[in-house]
């Protein structure tokens, strides 16, 4: 008998597009808000945008938005990984 067994998920990076994000984790808004504003992630071309490169049109650390989005992850049960 075969067991399952759970693969760890792999960490999200930089090059993840915000819609396609969003689309599969909608409470990663709120961080994503966080560091960047509202008025950055309502603008309708962010979500063809990747994390790197609007974090660095809006002067934020892409490092952190990275960090701080994988521990938002890892911590909802529901989450998936883009």
């Amino acid at each position: 008998m075969k067991t399952a067994r759970r693969r760890a998920a792999r960490p999200l990076d930089g090059n993840a597009l915000i819609g396609d994000l969003l689309d599969k984790n909608p409470g990663s808004f709120f961080v994503l808000a966080k560091h960047l504003g509202l008025l950055a992630l309502t603008c309708p071309g962010s979500r063809y945008e990747s994390l790197i490169s609007l974090a660095r049109r809006n002067g934020v650390r892409s490092a952190q938005l990275v960090r701080d989005l994988n521990r938002f992850l890892a911590v909802r049960p529901t989450a998936r990984r883009v």
